[in-house]
């Protein structure tokens, strides 16, 4: 499996699962209003060694920039993005995890 695969593969619970708790917490203020901020800011960090490796084996040339890849990932695999496909398109889900790493794919690498 690719790594982009396996971030797809771990991508769909977490945002199966974080999505009620997400679209509750976007309305809150203070602290429990902090948790979506937090949550991408830990997210785009877990992406880092991702993009370390694809750097390092070449991968990705289409870029001269990993900082943009990096952006993109996390853009890509994101909650919204997650969202706007399962509910506003209405994909399987089972679709949205075949279908992300061949995006990822298509769109990052040479």
């Amino acid at each position: 499996m690719s790594q982009f695969g396996r971030c797809a593969r771990m991508t769909r619970p977490v945002d199966d699962s974080l999505r009620a708790v997400l679209s509750i917490a976007d309305n809150f203020t203070g602290e429990l209003g902090e948790f979506p901020h937090a949550r991408e800011k830990f997210r785009f960090a877990s992406l880092t060694k991702t993009i370390e490796t694809l750097s390092v084996t070449g991968r990705l040339s289409r870029y001269s920039d990993a900082v943009v890849v990096h952006d993109l990932l996390w853009t890509f695999t994101g909650p919204d993005t997650y969202r706007r496909l399962l509910i506003e398109r209405r994909w399987a889900p089972e679709r949205y995890e075949a279908e992300l790493p061949e995006i990822l794919i298509r769109t990052l690498l040479d």
